[in-house]
């Protein structure tokens, strides 16, 4: 069930890329309106499933993955090997 909620929570993620490209793409204005809030909608919905089938311990180790104050500190570190 692990796994399940693991690709619910990437196809999550997936989404939000997809949303990304929608809004740049030639569709008209109309179709844009129609298929943004309705890829953001399954995008929550397979999210909170994911972290549902994921479990509290899993959830809380991939949140502080993403913290965005240690995302920043791995790319200072990454910034100042490099540069």
């Amino acid at each position: 069930m692990q796994k399940i909620g693991l690709i619910a929570i990437w196809i999550s993620f997936g989404l939000w890329g997809v949303v990304g490209i929608v809004s740049i793409s030639s569709l008209s204005i109309s179709q844009k309106a129609i298929s943004i809030p309705i890829l953001l909608l399954v995008s929550e919905i397979a999210f909170w499933l994911g972290v549902v089938l994921v479990g509290k311990t899993v959830a809380d180790h991939y949140r502080e993955q993403l913290n965005p104050r240690r995302l920043w500190v791995v790319i200072k570190m990454f910034w100042q090997r490099w540069f």
